[in-house]
């Protein structure tokens, strides 16, 4: 049975199909008008010779109106092929790549129109893609580019699609094919860069965004994206001016906080915080540049100031385990425990599997000299992160302070089993073995720990004093003298450093008495010092 649907399609979706509708309906005026005038004239001849002439004149007008109205069906159809879609404001962003906000517009160049079926798909999955059915558009997508192959919209908007359920493989294909068809298609430049991103392709995202800004340099999300990249890259310079760029064109919160960030990575702290303010300022109900804010503010010292902008954070997100998390901590750092513990219970409140709470919660529990609850917390935070940074060895500094020396050992080695290059473990495992009376174990593990990390300063102290205890005095006027050149200021080094040269002077005056006994001078100052420092 032939469906009205088909008829349809036949007569109205077809250029031949039009035309013959139009003579369809003028004829059918010709034939009654025609009835007409046969029935009102005086003689069949001339009755019949005005029909013919309606009939003619009808069927010139009918091609008139065709010719009119393909026209419009042309240019319309040449203005649907060159629309790209872009992004809505809902659009999401991703592990710190955001897609655009505003449309993004890219011509896909001429094309033959599109088939009537492949057009009709792709209409479908649009509406279903706008419904957030994505599914079911990737569905209908599918079936466009299987009908129309040459499609770079079809192409294109199937790749979104397919990136909006996490098909990044699929999504990249399909956006590597629009670019195949049209290598100018802006939009496919973007959605690829997202995709690469995402797949851990970082120097793939950085050349799609740079060859999509190559193209058009006022895409504001572009130029934010590449500025996200390059400071995951570690290029602070050339993020900071690519939010630069992206601020010139579009004045975002969102790109100020990015500038924030990395004014601070490169040490311009009130570069930085200037940015987060203004960032405040532009939007106050900004979670993000609040927490920023605070770090910032916190990481200089001014817990006050950092204490209110967390407040805020946790006002504006109170759903948010981080923020609990980030006033916890901040509240620990101002001595206000009973704060701090509430916040760490609000956060496991929220997420009962929270490892940073439980790890807050061992620090406090840690400082008031609870180490048994210390070392619950901390081991719940390493069945919940088997690589929590610190939990394994503060573990062991717990078990130190109980006295079960042999216990922090196995999980200071524990550690390094899964970290040998943890230099903090090294230096926390020398001690252990310094208190086992194991001294050469002891400087072993501070060296190893110095060779990770020349700047450790502690680690330099610590080595100074196992050396001096081996008797090794030039060891420790080294030790004492690279403390100093980290830092000029710190008395204990200058204090030590004296200690290990009055250790050197009484080595060379006994060598002098050795050389010449008969030498009063000689006997007197060695005993002077003798007596001074009692050894």
């Amino acid at each position: 049975m032939i469906r009205l649907r088909t008829i349809r399609r036949a007569f109205f979706q077809t250029s031949f199909g039009r035309l013959l509708f139009v003579l369809f309906v003028s004829w059918l005026f010709g034939v009654i008008a025609g009835c007409y005038l046969v029935a009102q004239a005086p003689k069949d001849s001339e009755a019949f010779v005005l029909v013919i002439t309606l009939l003619v004149l009808l069927t010139v007008l009918a091609f008139g109106v065709w010719w009119f109205t393909e026209g419009i069906v042309v240019r319309r159809a040449a203005s649907d092929t060159t629309e790209v879609r872009g992004y809505s404001k809902q659009s999401f962003r991703k592990e710190g790549c955001r897609i655009s906000n505003q449309e993004v517009s890219g011509s896909i160049g001429c094309m033959p129109p599109e088939p009537d079926e492949a057009a009709a798909h792709y209409k479908l999955g649009e509406e279903l893609f706008d419904k957030g059915d994505f599914d079911a558009a990737i569905v209908e997508f599918r079936e466009s580019v299987r009908l129309s192959p040459k499609d770079a919209k079809a192409h294109k908007m199937l790749g979104v699609a397919l990136e909006y359920k996490g098909d990044v493989d699929g999504a990249i294909a399909e956006c590597r094919e629009v670019l195949r068809l049209n290598p100018r298609f802006e939009e496919a430049h973007f959605t690829l860069g997202v995709a690469l991103h995402k797949k851990g392709d970082r120097e793939g995202a950085i050349a799609e965004f740079r060859e999509l800004l190559r193209l058009n340099p006022q895409i504001d999300t572009a130029h934010y994206n590449l500025g996200v990249l390059l400071g995951d890259k570690g290029d602070v310079d050339g993020a900071i001016a690519e939010c630069r760029e992206a601020l010139k064109l579009n004045p975002n919160s969102e790109y100020h906080v990015l500038l924030g960030m990395n004014l601070y990575t490169k040490g311009d702290v009130d570069g930085a915080i200037a940015e987060f303010r203004t960032a405040i300022r532009l939007q106050p109900d900004s979670a993000e540049a609040h927490q920023k804010l605070g770090y910032v503010l916190r990481s200089v010292g001014e817990i006050r100031g950092a204490l209110a902008e967390y407040r805020e954070e946790v006002h504006l997100d109170p759903d948010s385990v981080d923020a609990h998390i980030d006033l916890g901590s901040a509240l620990a750092s101002h001595r206000d425990t009973e704060g701090a513990i509430a916040e760490y219970r609000e956060a496991l409140r929220l997420n009962p599997n929270c490892a940073e709470a439980h790890f807050g919660l061992g620090l406090l529990r840690n400082e008031a000299d609870d180490l048994d609850g210390a070392i619950t917390e901390y081991r719940e935070t390493l069945r919940l992160d088997p690589n929590h940074r610190c939990a394994q060895y503060d573990i062991g500094d717990a078990l130190m302070k109980k006295g079960d020396i042999d216990g922090a050992i196995a999980e200071f080695r524990a550690v390094l089993r899964l970290k040998p290059n943890h230099a903090m473990a090294h230096a926390y495992l020398g001690f252990a073995l310094g208190k086992k009376g194991d001294l050469d174990g002891e400087i072993a593990e501070y060296r190893e720990a110095l060779r990770l990390d020349p700047d450790f300063e502690k680690v330099h102290y610590d080595l100074g004093l196992a050396l001096a205890r081996k008797g090794d005095w030039d060891g420790m006027e080294a030790e004492e003298r690279e403390l100093l050149r980290l830092n000029p200021n710190n008395d204990l080094a200058h204090y030590n450093l004296g200690c290990a040269l009055e250790q050197k002077a009484k080595r060379e005056y006994c060598r002098a008495c050795e050389l010449k006994p008969q030498d009063a001078n000689y006997r007197k100052a060695y005993e002077a010092l003798v007596e001074r420092t009692g050894q």
